[in-house]
């Protein structure tokens, strides 16, 4: 995500929106109030609604702005700006904020903490850096950060091969239980698109103890 990010007040002018939009060179800005917590978004799209004497997207199909405002009347990035605002947290994962661009087409996500304070934002051009990223390089991290360092108890008989983002791990562990820890965790690493399981176990802990009415009878 981007850290800096340039936003707007729900007072700020449509003039003064147009040169943030401008001089930061984004195409659209998140809406705060005093708290710094995202309202809403106010994008170009937007501006342009403004400037033909379309409704913009508080309008109804007659014209008139949420509140009867009748467009020639809106004049600041609250009355111009999309709600409600999609967000997203620091710990979602790409997958996720890519669907939700995706399902409710916008081209930003605010990303907020747990208080709802705006703390950066993800685009669409965020989400397609990391399929930039060598496959090497996502390789070596998957060995060195997941198998070496989380799953010491796997690193020695798991290995790991990259192609196009795809991870295919093959081996075997202890566990089978593991094997879902091994793929959710690659799943995190930058540039990944998909992980392929081709893993084995030598012990099933996913049966034992089951049902306590199975264990009552045993």
């Amino acid at each position: 995500m981007t850290r800096d990010v340039a936003t707007a007040t729900p007072e700020a002018s449509v003039k003064d929106v147009a040169w943030s939009l401008l001089y930061n060179k984004v195409s659209a800005l998140p809406v705060v109030d005093p708290h710094h917590r995202p309202v809403g978004m106010v994008s170009e799209t937007d501006l342009l609604r403004r400037l033909t004497g379309l409704p913009n997207s508080k309008a109804d199909s007659s014209g008139q702005a949420e509140g009867d405002t009748a467009i020639s009347e809106v004049t600041t990035a609250g009355d111009l700006m999309t709600t409600p605002v999609w967000t997203v947290h620091p710990e979602y994962s790409l997958a996720t904020a890519a669907r939700m661009i995706s399902e409710h087409g916008i081209g930003r996500l605010p990303v907020i903490d747990a208080s709802g304070t705006l703390v950066g934002v993800v685009s669409r051009s965020d989400l397609l850096r990391p399929l930039l990223r060598r496959d090497e390089a996502i390789q070596r991290e998957v060995a060195l950060a997941v198998l070496d360092r989380k799953l010491e108890d796997a690193a020695g008989n798991v290995s790991v091969t990259v192609q196009d983002g795809v991870a295919t791990l093959r081996g075997s562990v202890q566990k089978k239980s593991t094997i879902d820890a091994v793929v959710t965790l690659c799943q995190y690493v930058e540039g990944i698109i998909e992980v392929k399981s081709r893993l084995g176990h030598m012990e099933d802990d996913l049966v034992k103890n089951s049902s306590p009415e199975q264990n009552e009878k045993k």
